[in-house]
């Protein structure tokens, strides 16, 4: 008899739905294809030209494999148990001294007069409970979002901080702003700020987005403002963007690929991840020369970029990311 049994079957898991999603229906159909004569005789496709499609097969077949080992290994058990005889069978004196032991230990069933009484005082603690005078503490109000700091503990924002911006600053968002200064904290954890100089940080972009949404409304192109002198057309000026507005702007392109689990884990390697993972296509003809200058780096067209980390290929990401 041949020790290895072929296993008669491969699983598809629904974790791996997300990687065949990004894929062209015509590469899902050749990766699908591919894997029958690889789970039958570990046969490996030439994905060579195709990055993502080589990367999304390379996940696949680690579970294949994994899933043959789990059933060589059950297999192996089965064959060893058959040769001791099976399972042994339980004697029946032994169930019957089981039984017997077992009801000593039976608790013994109260009388009707011990419940009616035991009855009655749960009946007198509800009460107490209802009339009693001592007030209940109420519950302390969760943070609305917590920002990290420099020194890995939070900040937290309660809403009546929030009430108190859209009074400054009635223009503006306040919560999704928030959202974005936790992405962007997350995202430069070298950058993040002190407990003393939060509140100056979290101010400081508030004020610049009121600013933003004041020019917006009182200058764009075709309006003309009335002055004393003469109306004259007021053109749309194009203010050079600061370097840390380039960077919030390219992750926030970033975020719709990657997540926040994966800039976390790959921290040291954000840039190489917004190269590999986030299209070309999607960043402006700024933030791409941003990042070759800054950076030193370039993203990949669409059709060539790899498909970001999750939870099933970080094995994967582990490995390329070290080299």
């Amino acid at each position: 008899m041949c020790n290895k049994i072929k296993k008669p079957s491969f699983l598809v898991y629904y974790d791996n739905e997300v990687i065949i999603l990004r894929l062209r229906d015509d590469e899902a159909g050749r990766l699908f294809k591919s894997l029958f004569p690889y789970g039958r005789d570990e046969i490996k496709p030439d994905f060579d030209k195709s990055p993502a499609l080589a990367m999304a097969f390379d996940i696949l077949s680690m579970a294949i494999d994994r899933d043959k080992e789990k059933y060589q290994n059950t297999c192996e058990q089965n064959r060893e148990n058959g040769r001791k005889g099976g399972r042994p069978k339980k004697n029946r004196t032994d169930k019957a001294e089981t039984e017997k032991t077992e009801r000593l230990f039976l608790k013994p069933k109260k009388a009707d007069k011990d419940r009616d009484m035991e009855k009655d005082r749960e009946k007198d603690m509800d009460k107490d409970s209802i009339y009693s005078s001592e007030p209940e503490t109420p519950p302390s109000e969760p943070p609305l979002i917590s920002l990290p700091l420099n020194d890995k503990s939070f900040h937290d924002v309660f809403c009546e901080d929030v009430d108190n911006w859209k009074e400054l600053y009635p223009a503006v968002d306040i919560v999704q702003e928030l959202r974005k200064m936790k992405g962007w904290l997350n995202s430069n954890p070298t950058k993040r700020k002190t407990r003393r100089g939060i509140n100056r940080f979290i101010n400081s972009w508030l004020a610049r987005e009121q600013d933003k949404r004041h020019d917006v409304k009182e200058t764009s192109v075709g309006e003309y403002r009335t002055h004393k002198t003469d109306q004259v057309p007021v053109e749309e000026k194009k203010v050079p963007k600061s370097k840390e507005e380039i960077e919030e702007d390219i992750y926030k392109i970033a975020h719709s690929y990657i997540s926040q689990e994966a800039f976390e884990r790959y921290h040291d390697k954000s840039h190489e991840l917004i190269r590999l993972c986030c299209p070309l296509e999607d960043f402006t003809r700024e933030q791409v020369d941003y990042m070759r200058s800054a950076w030193g780096i370039k993203p990949q067209p669409k059709i060539d970029r790899f498909i970001p980390p999750t939870e099933e290929t970080y094995i994967f990401w582990d490995a390329h990311l070290s080299d």
